[in-house]
């Protein structure tokens, strides 16, 4: 059985048993938590047949989704004001280690209220509506990029057995399966307990990702690789896991997040 035979054959039984609880446990709009309709009949662009979809946002929000678009930096992905400029100031200031790197959304709104609710309240449902987000904004940046492997920016296993799960880890695996490019979730690791970047300076933020995270295996990395991370604000953490994977023989870096926080600069 070929590898995109079992890709199909988990998608099927995970819609299979998405259907099943949805109708014990009716799925919820991750953005506004209205109650969605379990499957509803489409008809795809020119396909004679209709079909059973099941949606993962309701209407009214998917209108008012908070779109990374406009002028952006052409290394990191911010908004920029200026739609003259090419680079965000801080990828004028800063020498970055990735080669380059998009975000779907600005973090902002009821984006960010989904995206705490999903780490700090367990909402691991929304994964699937995240990750099918990401495929679709992500289409002509996975074209230039050629990623061979997705590595997840790595929880410290002190702060997943805290929190219960890892869900950069779950976003990268989901990702793998609706992109179809393998991900390896173990094979970096965060080796040292750091203390949240939000509130620190550069500098800090900095020392506080020094030497934090490490490569099990790096006989099986090759070629460009795509960092899957939930936020992306100043992009030390980037750096920090490029830093580490170049080092250990991978080829460029690039990178994809759900939202980006910085705005605007």
């Amino acid at each position: 059985m070929s590898k995109s035979d079992k890709r199909a054959i988990i998608r099927t039984l995970r819609t299979a048993a998405d259907l099943g609880l949805s109708l014990i446990y009716p799925p919820r709009c991750p953005l506004c938590e209205t109650v969605l309709p379990i499957a509803r009949r489409i008809r795809p662009e020119g396909q004679e047949r209709s079909c059973w979809e099941r949606p993962l946002i309701c209407d009214d929000c998917r209108g008012k989704l908070p779109y990374n678009s406009g002028a952006v930096c052409l290394r990191c992905g911010t908004c920029i004001a200026d739609e003259r400029e090419e680079y965000c100031r801080v990828c004028l200031l800063r020498e970055r280690l990735f080669r380059q790197g998009m975000s779907v959304f600005l973090y902002q709104g009821k984006m960010r209220d989904s995206l705490m609710r999903m780490k700090f309240h367990n909402h691991r449902e929304y994964i699937p509506f995240y990750a099918d987000e990401m495929k679709r904004a992500s289409e002509a940046f996975l074209r230039r990029a050629q990623p061979s492997v997705i590595i997840p920016v790595p929880m410290h296993e002190r702060k997943r057995r805290e929190r219960g799960f890892d869900q950069c880890a779950l976003l990268a695996r989901r990702f793998s399966e609706c992109s179809g490019i393998p991900v390896q979730t173990d094979n970096v690791v965060r080796v040292r307990y750091t203390k949240p970047q939000k509130g620190l300076n550069a500098q800090e933020r900095r020392n506080n990702l020094k030497n934090a995270f490490s490569v099990r295996r790096p006989q099986e990395l090759s070629g460009p690789v795509l960092v899957i991370d939930d936020i992306y604000t100043t992009g030390t953490t980037m750096d920090a896991m490029a830093s580490v994977l170049l080092e250990n023989g991978c080829g460029p870096v690039f990178f994809l997040t759900l939202c980006c926080a910085r705005i605007m600069q």
